[in-house]
């Protein structure tokens, strides 16, 4: 029989998971995705498969991206197609058999979990439109579903098969039809573009109003409205189909990143680091804080979050702003804003702060090093992580059939590889999307750089056979600064970081403060390793803070231009060496050794020769390291 490449995709992947307001919703929309790409694999035969690769027993890995490459029948290529068709659609909305058991698609089974909750309150909220619903979660409506199949005659002639088929499925892609949905009335707050689900004699305002006062509904699910009366209230969120897809689909939320039994918030992976601290260094004050938080929300159940003795709530109880009764009103209802239990938790997290603190001095007085691993308050911000591996399509179109499987093989151990250092404690990084060489990630501050640096090291080196290296974009904002313009600076970062040459393998990192101000940089990967030794530098005054500013008033004068001949360049090279060696000394504290002092001005200098902007990129960079020492204080 006649054997063909089939690549079989869906889309969209991207704008689909970044559709969030919350770090959750990155998670379930990425977990929805694995599900379907999953139930489009099964359906073509995992025999069949080329890519993904199969791990060890013979199984679908636990990450799977959208795009299936497999070797089947040619005169079969249209029906298996469609029958994988069918698959993932059913799977996303209709039934499907799993173990020989009926099971609801997605969606189906999210509508039903909303209901419940809503069924559970004492009031009456009408049902929606089921208008609404069934048009946002047809067929075709959301999903794009694209396949191309090349006749491969042997297996000489797979390069040429794969490239015929790769050509048709772009060629499919460009030339799709849209199908145009009217969406009137109020938008979700998901996505800004899809009418609100909400009863047919309500507008949807109105109807998440009270959806939003169902006190069996946590405010991980819907965020509290505000205001008692529906004329004067308003509601936090409005919800389309997708949107309550991505938050009441029940199997996402099974699937916890350990110790919590979902994904944590961002206010959580903040302050991840601060909370290890505190768990090691201010146990008891910890404790106390811990009870009087359980106290603050009457001991509801639906607020823990995490299978831990020590902390069961979400992150952003350990930062003050948090318990004031505007915050804790809106965040969490009305009926947790209590003025005396409010004050009791702000005085125990006060306490808890003044612990460490006096804990660190302690150390430092002794002159124990390991004073700066003691963190005396959560940091505000965090970082979003994209890293995309470099030129995989040219790759790809070089390799035959066994090169292929191999290929596929080494990004399924990369892929495992990513899901080990992410549950290491030193990142205190979790997981959003892993499909291969795609990964997308969030982490403290802390270690953020860190952790991205290692996916790329783990990835170069599993992929080391085809020589290929990753890129990644680095996004650090706050952590109560909103999600959608982050994802949309890391996925601008990632593009920029494999644009700037043609060597790529490069990191390119923003940092958006929340005054406003936006800093930016690239830099090689290999040129970064020094990056943790000069944050300790900082963190333990062996250099001073002024030392980016001086730097960077320094670059003004010390920048290169197009215009300069190789002897004028090679003399601003000369010069920026001996200023960075003259501002190093200057902001070194007096305890550094002058043989230090030059080795550390050098590391500086060489950094700078790799940069695009050269001393004034590297101001930044001091500036991030700085920033990241201060615990995101300045």
């Amino acid at each position: 029989m006649t054997e063909a490449i089939l690549l079989f995709t869906f889309s969209p992947v991207q704008s689909f998971i970044a559709e969030a307001r919350r770090a959750a919703d990155l998670n379930t929309g990425s977990q929805i995705l694995v599900e379907l790409a999953k139930a489009a694999a099964e359906s073509i035969g995992k025999e069949r498969l080329i890519y993904p690769a199969l791990d060890e027993h013979g199984e679908l890995p636990q990450d799977i991206p959208n795009k299936l490459v497999a070797k089947v029948p040619f005169e079969e290529c249209e029906k298996i197609a469609k029958n994988t068709r069918k698959a993932l659609l059913s799977h996303w909305n209709k039934e499907y058999l799993e173990n020989g058991t009926l099971k609801d698609g997605i969606a189906k089974a999210a509508r039903k979990a909303f209901e419940a909750k809503l069924r559970k309150h004492t009031e009456k909220i009408p049902d929606f439109d089921i208008g609404i619903w069934n048009r946002q979660t047809a067929d075709d409506y959301l999903w794009e579903i694209y396949w191309s199949a090349a006749l491969l005659p042997d297996k000489d002639h797979y390069k040429e098969a794969y490239a015929e088929a790769e050509a048709a499925l772009n060629a499919t892609k460009f030339t799709r039809v849209f199908h145009q949905f009217e969406e009137k009335g109020f938008k979700d707050t998901l996505s800004g573009k899809r009418e609100a689900l909400h009863a047919e004699n309500q507008n949807g305002r109105e109807y998440w109003f009270q959806v939003g006062k169902v006190e069996q509904i946590t405010p991980i699910k819907i965020r509290p409205s505000v205001g008692d009366d529906i004329e004067t209230g308003r509601p936090r969120e409005r919800l389309d189909a997708i949107g309550v897809v991505k938050r009441f689909h029940p199997e996402p939320s099974k699937k916890g990143i350990d110790p919590f039994h979902g994904f944590p918030s961002t206010s959580s992976i903040a302050s991840l680091t601060f909370l290890e601290s505190a768990k090691k260094h201010g146990r008891s004050e910890l404790d106390r804080h811990h009870k009087a938080v359980a106290n603050l929300l009457q001991h509801d159940e639906k607020f823990e979050i995490r299978d831990d003795d020590q902390w069961q709530y979400d992150g952003d109880l350990l930062y003050p702003e948090t318990l004031r009764p505007n915050r804790m009103k809106s965040d969490y209802g009305e009926a947790y804003s209590s003025e005396s239990n409010l004050n009791a938790a702000m005085e125990t997290l006060n306490k808890l702060f003044n612990a460490l603190q006096g804990k660190r001095e302690e150390l430092r007085k002794k002159g124990d090093p390991f004073y700066t691993e003691i963190f005396t308050r959560p940091s505000p911000y965090y970082a979003i992580i994209k890293l995309d591996g470099d030129s995989m399509g040219k790759c790809l179109h070089s390799l035959d059939e066994q090169g292929h499987r191999e290929f596929s093989k080494k990004l399924s151990e990369f892929a495992a590889k990513v899901k080990v250092l992410a549950a290491d404690p030193q990142y205190h990084a979790c997981i959003i999307y892993n499909g291969g060489d795609d990964v997308l990630a969030m982490a403290s501050l802390s270690k953020a750089v860190e952790f991205a640096k290692e996916m790329a090291v783990q990835f170069k080196e599993t992929m080391k056979e085809w020589k290929a290296t990753a890129s990644a974009g680095i996004v650090i904002t706050h952590h109560l600064s909103p999600l959608n313009n982050a994802l949309r600076e890391v996925g601008e970062a990632e593009k920029l970081a494999k644009e700037i040459d043609r060597e790529k393998s490069k990191v390119y990192v923003t940092v958006l403060r929340r005054s406003g101000e936006k800093l930016q940089m690239v830099s090689k990967w290999e040129q970064i390793n020094n990056f943790a030794v000069f944050v300790k530098y900082f963190e333990t005054d062996e250099l001073a803070a002024k030392l980016p500013y001086d730097i960077a008033r320094a670059s003004f004068a010390l920048s290169k231009t197009d215009k300069m001949s190789a002897e004028e360049l090679k003399q601003m090279d000369e010069m920026s060496a001996a200023e960075i060696r003259r501002l190093v000394k200057r902001h070194s504290s007096s305890k550094v050794k002058d043989t230090d002092k030059q080795q550390r001005a050098n590391a500086l200098s060489e950094w700078a020769k790799t940069m695009p902007r050269q001393i004034e990129e590297l101001a930044n960079w001091l500036s991030l390291i700085r920033f990241v020492s201060q615990g995101g204080k300045s």
